[in-house]
């Protein structure tokens, strides 16, 4: 069973359980009103800085950043509301294995956000 937890209120520290997240490798699932939007994994340690980017403003207005992605690349600036998110978290070895499992799980789960979904 998945346990899809609260990342806290906007503006508010994030709870322990999303603190401890920071140095670690892993799967994340983001559910907002009960409909998964995004799957998303880091394999390199950051799974805390990873995660949280998508509860933060990006201000794309800023001439810096024009130009760094294609219009039908994933966008890293999509952001959700923390109020209704819920999110679940699998944390992986360093490595191939959150690759893999967040590709099976976009394949399986095939999220609203994700636009590319993996062979």
């Amino acid at each position: 069973m998945v346990n899809y937890r609260s990342i806290g209120a906007p503006g508010a520290a994030y709870p322990q359980w999303v603190r401890a997240l920071r140095g670690k490798s892993g799967v994340y699932a983001i559910r907002v009103g009960g409909e998964l939007v995004y799957v998303g994994e880091s394999h390199k340690g950051k799974l805390y800085e990873t995660l949280t980017r998508h509860f933060q403003t990006w201000r794309r207005g800023k001439s810096w950043w024009s130009g760094w992605f294609a219009p039908s690349a994933n966008d890293p600036g999509v952001t959700y509301d923390r109020a209704r998110a819920r999110v679940a978290v699998r944390v992986h070895a360093r490595g191939a294995d959150a690759i893999a499992q967040q590709d099976r799980l976009i394949r399986r789960l095939r999220p609203r956000d994700n636009k590319v979904v993996p062979r």
